[in-house]
């Protein structure tokens, strides 16, 4: 299944961290991802989101600046300053420079939110730690069933200018971003989906709010995230009794 939040408990938190320069501690509630937050530390850093009062979270992301050059990055998700710890775990390094994490049940639907109060991120590392975006919050939807392969895709929108010279076909090159699009189909949504869960997110974060995706790895081979917007708002389709259809794509923010 995939899983969609749309509310940041960080982006009305404290966030307290020692910082470089103008790279401050509050471009982490800024959702442009290349706004980082650098670590005045001379090695890694730390760097905790201390939320207005106890919150559900089951999904967390943490997103790069340099996790990759880290030697290890510890995640942590507390009910108290003192401790009260509802998840710690550390990473060494995390894969594409970006992590993710969906607490889920025995079955494997998103476990209840836990109540917590503080996000914390420890690194360890060769140089300042650098962060673009720190997430927690809860998984607003998860898409239970019927996914469509043949809607479904992901790809790379390249928003680099290539133009050539006229006399000498020299190539001129401006470069840009790179950004991911992502792509879901689901043919078989219940009517608390398309009814609920779905209109809560074209009314809610619509094409403004931004929007943490994780894919299922077993349906897609991807196991990334996307931190971003969706393209559009796609009409709800209406396949049979109480059984809708709906086709989203969201792209990363750069």
């Amino acid at each position: 299944m995939d899983y969609w939040s749309w509310e940041n408990h960080v982006d009305d938190a404290t966030i307290t961290a020692i910082s470089g320069g103008k790279l401050v501690a509050s471009n982490l509630a800024d959702p442009r991802l290349g706004i980082v937050w650098r670590s005045g530390a001379a090695s890694g850093g730390t760097v905790q989101a201390e939320f207005r009062q106890g919150r559900p979270v089951s999904a967390i992301g943490v997103f790069g600046g340099n996790l990759v050059a880290m030697d290890s990055v510890t995640v942590r998700l507390s009910a108290s300053s003192t401790g009260g710890e509802i998840y710690d775990q550390t990473f060494s390094p995390p894969p594409g420079n970006q992590i993710a994490v969906v607490f889920r049940d025995a079955a494997g639907l998103p476990a209840p939110g836990a109540e917590a109060r503080y996000l914390t991120v420890i690194a360890t590392g060769p140089a300042p730690l650098e962060l673009g975006r720190l997430w927690a919050g809860p998984v607003n939807w998860h898409a239970k069933v019927g996914h469509t392969i043949a809607e479904s895709n992901w790809q790379v929108i390249d928003l680099s200018i290539r133009s050539v010279t006229p006399r000498n076909g020299a190539f001129l090159i401006d470069v840009a971003d790179q950004r991911r699009t992502f792509t879901t189909g689901y043919d078989a949504l219940d009517v608390a989906e398309y009814s609920g869960a779905v209109r809560a997110l074209d009314s809610g974060p619509g094409l403004h709010g931004q929007v943490l995706f994780i894919p299922e790895p077993a349906i897609y081979d991807q196991t990334w995230p996307i931190l971003g917007y969706l393209r559009e708002l796609p009409e709800n389709r209406f396949l049979g009794f109480q059984r809708g259809g709906r086709v989203t794509t969201i792209v990363e923010a750069g």
